[in-house]
């Protein structure tokens, strides 16, 4: 846009763009569903390239710290910073202290930054990838089966990974916020619901040999989230437009 002269702008072209997130290793694994659900070539290829790097703030909390660090530090441009953080709703309507965090880190820093819809990421896991793991075990298919007859929207709140927490008398206890969108379920769903899937369920966006599985297709990604149409392919777009430098056009001159 002028702004930069060339010599400036293939000095900032020649660092890494960024996506800070919590953890790279779980968030990483995520984000490569994601490429491969949407085939997402020219991200894959940014990946592979290393002009983009998913850098780990090392908790939700450090993610700001860590923006400043890389602006500061390693002289990154803004521009070519975004942060992905889950948004830790526990109802549609709650405003959690992370969304309120990185509303205040796009404010300050002028970086893109992009709060999930859903709870977590293991909220977006299709049901094929949760059904296809550990189905043998008892407690997790009663966990699998509650967790079926959920609506959408009660699926994109659920902690995955801890259910709810155990109350008195064999009973579910729910938070505040979630009265109102669990507290009709039958007692039985609740309490099978208690624990979740576990603390591990975010590696079911990879098989047993670290890919992404077959199933995890676009189709399917996009059946489980019909509470926020779009969402995903306009992440993977600003992400995919900070890192990919723009293919010259044609030239036209003879």
């Amino acid at each position: 846009d002028g702004q930069l002269s060339p010599s400036a702008a293939r000095a900032k072209l020649s660092r890494p763009a960024y996506v800070v997130v919590e953890n790279a290793t779980s968030d990483g694994r995520f984000i490569n569903a994601l490429i491969h659900a949407y085939a997402s070539e020219r991200l894959a290829m940014a990946i592979r390239e290393q002009w983009l790097e998913i850098d780990q703030a090392g908790g939700k909390d450090e993610i700001p710290k860590r923006v400043r660090a890389l602006l500061r530090e390693r002289g990154a441009d803004s521009r070519r910073i975004q942060a992905l953080a889950d948004s830790d709703r526990l109802a549609p309507n709650h405003d959690s202290k992370t969304m309120r965090t990185m509303r205040m880190l796009e404010d300050e820093q002028g970086i893109v930054v992009h709060v999930l819809h859903k709870r977590e990421s293991e909220n977006y896991l299709p049901m094929k990838a949760i059904a296809s793991f550990r189905f043998g075990n008892k407690r997790f298919r009663r966990v699998y089966e509650a967790f079926k007859k959920l609506t959408a929207e009660q699926q994109d709140y659920l902690d995955m990974k801890s259910g709810f927490k155990q109350g008195t008398k064999s009973s579910a206890e729910l938070d505040v916020e979630q009265k109102e969108m669990f507290g009709e379920l039958p007692p039985n769903i609740l309490r099978d619901l208690v624990g979740g899937f576990g603390s591990d369920c975010g590696c079911w966006f990879e098989d047993g040999e670290g890919k992404v599985p077959h199933y995890i297709t676009r189709a399917v990604m996009e059946s489980r989230c019909s509470t926020k149409p779009g969402e995903l392919p306009a992440i993977l777009a600003r992400i995919t437009n900070a890192a990919v430098p723009p293919l010259a056009a044609p030239s036209t001159s003879s």
